[in-house]
């Protein structure tokens, strides 16, 4: 099923390439995957400070009144902390 996963998140991201919830969420899969396998986190810490980086550029209020998402931002930066140990 990871498979299947990251091919959505990568749809979502070819429809919206600033969406931090995609970002964050194939960084907590490409995560799990690098630990799973022995390899290296890069990948999944690169798109988790992508994911970040867009949070803190939104207007939450602004996205609220448009009734756009806000969730994730937790996440994202749980990613990223994971990442600096």
């Amino acid at each position: 099923m990871s498979g299947q996963a990251l091919s959505t998140y990568g749809k979502a991201l070819a429809i919206d390439n600033k969406n931090p919830r995609a970002l964050a969420l194939m960084a907590q899969m490409e995560y799990g995957m690098a630990q799973f396998f022995g390899n290296g986190s890069e990948k999944a810490c690169n798109l988790a400070k992508q994911s970040q980086a867009i949070f803190a550029g939104q207007d939450k209020e602004a996205l609220k009144a448009a009734m756009l998402p806000t969730w994730g931002r937790n996440m994202a930066d749980s990613m990223v902390k994971k990442c600096e140990k």
